[in-house]
């Protein structure tokens, strides 16, 4: 009897996923950033995106997937946004952004949410991406690319914006089972993430490791102790020749004046003047406190002020901004839907890689603007669909 070979899963997955694949990697290559490795286009290279994601469904029948109550609270999000943005005269390119972010968001959600039970295509969509984003950052450093912080960029944003997908894929690939080649690329990536240099993601990252190594080290046991003391060791070791680098040493004296502004109280330059971005933001928002201002612009002040337009820095604000009271409650609503799903069927290890990367993201995400734009919410929903794709399965775990 003729033996029937069976493709590897690995080949298998690449020839199912192959549009999805493609599309998270042209988000870190198609950029009108100045970003080695990266190419503009004369269209948005969101497009891109969007019809790789629309053939990655063609192509695996996706036709009959029922639209569930959280896209629908996010599609009753955007109408009433559209409404509220009409009525306050906002431009049609902010509308149509919300738009496509809120389409690619169902899109991407309800996509994960029917094929990611077992995590490994989104462990296999964050290697790319995350390969491609800190080879990047690395060759421009080396090609002196960056004279200051404000150049540090990759194909996905600048520095702080950088980071947060760093963040995100090191905090979800480090809690799954990874093999030796994936260990160094999370390694990789914190370099890469150190290179950024953007004080809140160290702190988001530093309380990542925390939990990793309560988690993962038998606190009973001696070794769990040694080992404890050569991270602690290799750490102070790497850092030490870290700073005696041309890189490392900016990154020190940023460090250094940070903890000097807290010691000093000086929370203005601590917070890179976030409080007083925060306090701008809020009077806008008491604008149209019920549906959102939407834009981040005070007429009353000059319009040279350093604030206008800018984005609040928090998610908090920026989903009173954008949405207002009556979208946030709707935010809200998604969440506690998704906080139920995990509550009514605990998974144990299969979920805590992606309730950790949340986590993670929502503590970045309190001093930078990573949710609610366009590029950073394929992520953050390819998670939550994921999540609800294991809450959501039968079986134990």
């Amino acid at each position: 009897m003729e033996k029937v070979i069976q493709p590897k899963p690995l080949a298998l997955s690449l020839k199912k996923n192959i549009f999805l694949y493609i599309g998270f990697i042209s988000l870190a290559i198609i950029s009108s950033y100045k970003a080695p490795l990266a190419f503009d286009l004369p269209f948005p290279g969101i497009l891109v995106f969007i019809l790789c994601i629309l053939l990655h469904c063609c192509v695996n029948h996706f036709s009959a997937i029922k639209i569930g109550a959280i896209s629908c609270l996010l599609g009753l999000r955007y109408v009433l946004f559209f409404i509220n943005a009409i009525i306050c005269e906002v431009s049609w390119e902010i509308i149509i952004e919300q738009c496509v972010t809120t389409f690619i968001s169902i899109v991407v959600f309800e996509c994960f949410r029917n094929i990611s039970k077992d995590s490994t295509i989104i462990k296999n969509v964050l290697l790319i991406f995350s390969l491609i984003t800190s080879v990047q950052l690395i060759v421009g450093y080396a090609g002196d690319f960056f004279a200051d912080k404000n150049n540090i960029a990759a194909g996905i944003g600048n520095s702080n914006y950088v980071a947060t997908f760093l963040l995100l894929s090191i905090t979800f690939l480090l809690f799954l089972k990874t093999k030796w080649y994936e260990k160094l690329l999370i390694v990789l990536d914190v370099v890469s993430l150190v290179l950024t240099q953007s004080f809140g993601a160290y702190i988001a990252i530093g309380i990542v490791f925390v939990v990793f190594i309560i988690r993962n080290l038998n606190w009973r046991l001696l070794k769990s102790w040694l080992i404890l003391l050569f991270l602690i060791i290799a750490l102070v070791g790497f850092f030490s020749y870290f700073v005696t680098t041309d890189i490392g040493s900016e990154v020190y004296e940023k460090l250094r004046q940070k903890i000097i502004f807290f010691l000093e109280g000086d929370w203005k330059n601590f917070g890179s003047s976030r409080l007083e971005l925060y306090e701008f933001s809020w009077d806008n928002i008491k604008n149209n406190f019920l549906f959102g201002s939407i834009v981040n612009y005070n007429s009353s002040i000059s319009s040279t002020y350093r604030f206008q337009f800018f984005r609040t820095h928090n998610v908090v604000l920026e989903s009173l901004l954008l949405y207002g009271l009556i979208g946030t409650i709707l935010n809200l609503a998604i969440c506690i839907i998704l906080i139920k799903k995990v509550l009514n069927r605990k998974k144990g290890r299969k979920i805590f890689p992606y309730i950790m990367t949340i986590i993670a993201v929502l503590i970045h995400g309190m001093v930078e603007p990573n949710f609610f734009t366009m590029h950073f919410e394929p992520f953050v929903w390819m998670i939550f669909g994921g999540l609800m794709a294991v809450v959501e399965s039968k079986g134990s775990n």
